[in-house]
């Protein structure tokens, strides 16, 4: 008798398990642009293995997290091909296959979507401005950003919680707050991810990503946090909040704005590339090379 009670509690606990719990907190809007709107890119990370670029994970959980959102470029790493040939032999030398995977989907995105005619330079254009707003969640790259070339304005915005415990490319990599702020405007918050399922099947904020979910940035009111002085690696709320929505609004209703790329996790890496190949204006081609030996 007391194994089928046992049974039985296993099996409720299992079946618990399987729906997730209800999540209460309405979705934020925005209302669509009208004339002129900027081309949003959004450029997922490792966890995306859809067969289509439009299923990319963080478009979706845009659509969710605020109405109104109508992404129009979806890259993902591994969207053209499975990856790279080297991944298995460069397994302890992982931002050698991460960068050649960013690399080649850079390639691939600007020419498919920019100019197919192009290798490089694909964002200057002479006697015309381009503006560019660059929004990175729980970056995962050790690739600055670019020097903005005669014609070119851009501004990199980061979101991280110290909770992020994801390493950057590989461990003893920088991920510090004094290293990301190197990118741009870093914005330090303590992240709400949606429910998602841990490694054991309970269901957890971010689920086995933790506070790296890209769902746990989308907020009006997010804490913007400081370091405690009164502890070592402890940090404190100051008060004060940001507001992502906002920020992703303004942008997608700047009549000066022309593109605002989104990326998360190595989609950060992929977007480094592609703005460093988008801003150069070198006479290098690489279209007999192919992307593989883009550098």
């Amino acid at each position: 008798m007391r194994r089928w009670m046992f049974f039985l509690s296993v099996m409720g606990v299992l079946a618990g398990c399987a729906a997730p719990p209800v999540e209460t907190t309405p979705p934020a809007k925005i209302e669509p642009p009208k004339g002129h709107r900027p081309e949003l890119w959004v450029v997922g990370g490792m966890a995306s293995f859809q067969k289509r670029p439009s299923d990319v994970y963080i478009a979706g959980i845009l659509r969710k997290k605020i109405q109104g959102v109508r992404p129009d470029v979806c890259v993902t790493s591994f969207t053209k091909e499975a990856g790279p040939d080297s991944i298995l032999r460069n397994i302890f030398n992982t931002p050698k296959w991460l960068d050649a995977d960013a690399e080649n989907q850079a390639w691939w995105a600007l020419k498919m979507f920019v100019d197919p005619k192009k290798d490089r330079g694909h964002f200057v254009r002479p006697g015309k401005k381009t503006k560019i707003l660059v929004i990175l969640i729980s970056p995962c790259t050790q690739t600055l950003p670019p020097r903005p070339p005669e014609g070119v304005e851009l501004d990199v915005v980061l979101y991280r919680d110290p909770k992020d415990r994801v390493p950057n490319q590989e461990f003893r990599a920088p991920r510090s707050m004094e290293y990301f702020s190197k990118f741009g405007d870093l914005k330090i918050v303590e992240a709400r991810p949606d429910l998602e399922k841990g490694w054991f099947g309970q269901w957890k904020p971010g689920g086995i990503q933790g506070a790296h979910h890209f769902s746990g940035y989308w907020y009006r009111d997010l804490k913007l946090l400081e370091k405690d002085p009164t502890g070592e690696g402890k940090w404190r709320p100051t008060g004060h909040y940001e507001d992502s929505v906002d920020r992703l609004d303004q942008a997608l209703h700047d009549p000066e704005m022309d593109y605002v790329f989104i990326g998360h996790s190595q989609g950060a890496n992929i977007i480094m590339k592609i703005l460093h190949r988008g801003f150069d204006v070198s006479e290098r081609n690489d279209e007999q090379a192919g992307p593989n030996h883009a550098k």
